[in-house]
């Protein structure tokens, strides 16, 4: 006869063991929400790429940078502009000026999402090391471009809740 390894927990059982091991969701503040990195060279077309994924950061939605409402604020870009610089790593990197664009998009009928964002929990299988390297680097990218704190956790095979 085989036995089984491990603990199997069901119902309400699972749901209190849950509920001790993982702590209480909790908003965690983003201090980077004004900065962008962007690929490229041109630092004109690479403020308006920055301003979209600062509007969709900033709003908390995907639509924002292609909103019609917020149209004006991606052709005029350069003027929320406090400071650019291209990286070594073939970036730009590009400082928006909060109160200037937090003041434009109000008055565009849209409003800012708080800084203080809700902490987004992902557990991903058990992986080769260069898969869950490559995986993890594009959720923490993906996270970034929406503005939201990130945690990786690997799931381990065959262990009571599954997590390392």
């Amino acid at each position: 006869m085989h036995r089984a390894r491990g603990i199997f927990l069901t119902g309400p059982l699972s749901a209190a063991v849950f509920a001790l091991i993982v702590p209480a969701a909790h908003a965690v503040p983003m201090p980077s929400l004004f900065v962008v990195m962007v690929p490229g060279s041109d630092l004109a077309q690479a403020a308006q790429e920055a301003m979209r994924v600062e509007l969709v950061k900033l709003t908390g939605t995907r639509a924002a940078a292609s909103d019609p409402a917020l149209a004006a604020l991606i052709d005029n870009a350069r003027q929320y502009v406090q400071q650019e610089r291209a990286t070594t790593t073939g970036q730009v990197q590009v400082l928006f000026d909060e109160p200037a664009l937090t003041a434009a998009i109000t008055a565009a009928g849209r409003t800012i999402w708080d800084a203080n964002r809700p902490l987004l929990w992902v557990v991903v299988p058990q992986q080769g090391a260069g898969v869950a390297a490559v995986l993890q680097m594009r959720l923490a990218a993906a996270a970034d471009a929406r503005g939201l704190p990130i945690s990786i956790v690997t799931a381990v095979a065959g262990s009571a809740l599954g997590w390392k």
